[in-house]
């Protein structure tokens, strides 16, 4: 694992205000003055900490692997970010039958890291990421193995979130129970380019709100790009 008070002050990518790394079994978080906020082996734990007290508009860089028990939510615009699909993995535990990303703010955006659901593992089917926020952004990711949705992006009337103006952009959607990138009713101006949807169990995707398709490719799926279900 790189050094990680690196990411504190060098490279314009990954400059952090808190930096997320493996020592063992431990999940460590480090701010950008190199003191400790969380080091546990609950990861999850570690990674919610770090979002808490990371401020508004921040970056949070997470380097190599972790493995979460449960959801983490994500209530204020951050930018999370990994060293890239092989170098940044987040997967779901055995048993853990959460969704493992919720983002309840706007302004959030994610990027360069693998997301993977262990859905043979799981006894609910769950899905990578529910997004409710708008003017989101969520860009080089990997979703795998999630049991029901890669990205599922829902209004929520009710409970204030309109789910608009959020792009997914150079994903891939990769094994999955019911659809790859799901797009609910309500939410809208919704944007999907370059993105490649496969080997799911039904749609691999389905706008019943308001979404754009650019350049996606969806195979080894029941249904193809656009799908549509009732719900």
């Amino acid at each position: 694992v790189p050094e990680p008070e690196r990411f504190i002050s060098s490279f314009p990518e990954y400059v952090a205000d808190v930096v997320v790394y493996r020592d063992g079994d431990y999940a460590v978080a480090i701010d950008r003055r190199g003191n400790t906020i969380a080091r546990s082996t609950n990861h999850a734990e570690v990674i919610r900490k770090t979002i808490e007290q990371t401020p508004i508009g921040g970056k949070v860089v997470i380097v190599g692997d972790f493995v979460v028990a449960s959801q983490i939510d994500v209530l204020k615009p951050l930018r999370i970010v990994g060293l890239g699909i092989n170098r940044t993995k987040i997967v779901l535990a055995d048993g853990a039958d959460s969704h493992i990303f919720m983002v309840k703010a706007d302004g959030v955006e994610m990027r360069n890291m693998t997301i993977d659901g262990n859905r043979d593992k799981q006894t609910a089917q769950k899905s990578g990421i529910i997004v409710l926020g708008s003017y989101c952004k969520f860009e080089r990711l990997k979703i795998v193995n999630v049991g029901y949705t890669g990205i599922d992006i829902h209004r929520d009337e009710n409970a204030g979130y309109d789910a608009h103006d959020n792009l997914i952009r150079d994903v891939i959607v990769d094994g999955f129970g019911n659809v790859g990138i799901y797009i609910g009713s309500g939410a809208y101006r919704n944007t999907v380019e370059n993105v490649v949807v496969r080997n799911g169990g039904k749609y691999g995707s389905a706008p019943d709100g308001d979404g754009i398709f650019l350049d996606s490719l969806t195979s080894a799926n029941p249904s193809g790009l656009i799908g549509y279900e009732n719900r």
